[in-house]
């Protein structure tokens, strides 16, 4: 592909009206008509992913070329031509599977947020993208024991299994803070993960631009997290734990302080 420039006027109203407002996916759920779209509708992290993988189609179809010509037109084909061969052959292949679909959306948001990098150009001067609407830490997709959980208004629910009835839960939970982490803006956050199970899971991690969140480390079961903080470069929590022979019927009471730091957009504990 040419090189192209593309100019986004409008991309901070557009996140704006995806982002403030409570949608279930970014088409009207109430005409879904295929097994897909039935279960996007009904599954809030795979609309969270929908409506994140619309906004970056929309921005990148809406934006004005810097010059009119037949590299731009040829872009703007391509990227319907694209976006219609992997609804049919890769998210519609998918079916009603909730682990297949939330990988090929979430592979799909990669790939237009690369797109989107590599040809928009912000005009100076022109509404801007603010932090508060690419670090929404509620809207952010992050890695627990290695699964992408997306979250929608701060919570994920989706069932452990297919055809089971228990729910696995993730959510956000306690205070969070936002600062510069080795170099990099974010948002750390205290994420619980409920798997179905008798235990709740505690986990720190930390919500980067875009919709991105990193890998969530394990604080503990069952403890309760105190504070947040980003000094220094480097994610300070401080929690309540239990004694280590203690049994779970034992209210958390020793505090305990660890310290977290980004290598390559990856969270790993420091010391």
């Amino acid at each position: 592909m040419r090189e192209i420039a593309l100019i986004a006027i409008a991309a901070a109203t557009l996140l704006n009206s995806h982002f403030a407002h409570a949608q279930v996916a970014s088409f009207d759920c109430g005409k879904a008509r295929t097994a897909v779209e039935k279960r996007v509708c009904r599954n809030p992290s795979l609309g969270a992913l929908d409506i994140r993988m619309a906004t970056y189609y929309q921005i990148l179809s809406d934006a004005r070329p810097a010059s009119e010509g037949m590299a731009y037109r040829e872009f703007r084909d391509g990227l319907r031509a694209e976006q219609n061969r992997w609804q049919r052959q890769v998210r519609d292949a998918c079916g009603e599977k909730t682990a297949c679909l939330r990988d090929a959306y979430q592979e799909r948001i990669d790939a237009l947020r690369s797109l989107t990098r590599q040809v928009l150009t912000l005009v100076p001067g022109a509404s801007a993208v603010t932090n508060e609407v690419w670090l929404d830490p509620r809207n952010t997709t992050f890695i627990i024991e290695g699964e992408n959980i997306a979250l929608s208004n701060g919570k994920s629910e989706h069932p452990v299994a297919a055809g089971s009835a228990a729910v696995r839960v993730s959510q956000l939970v306690g205070p969070m803070t936002s600062g510069m982490v080795n170099g990099t803006r974010g948002t750390a956050v205290f994420l619980s993960d409920d798997p179905g199970g008798s235990g709740t899971f505690y986990y720190v991690a930390v919500a980067l631009p875009e919709g991105r969140g990193t890998n969530a480390i394990f604080l503990g079961d069952r403890i309760k997290p105190q504070s947040i903080e980003i000094s220094q470069g480097k994610v300070t929590v401080s929690y309540l734990d239990r004694p280590q022979q203690a049994t779970m019927a034992e209210k958390p009471s020793i505090e305990k302080v660890r310290h977290f730091t980004l290598i390559d957009g990856h969270l790993a504990e420091s010391k």
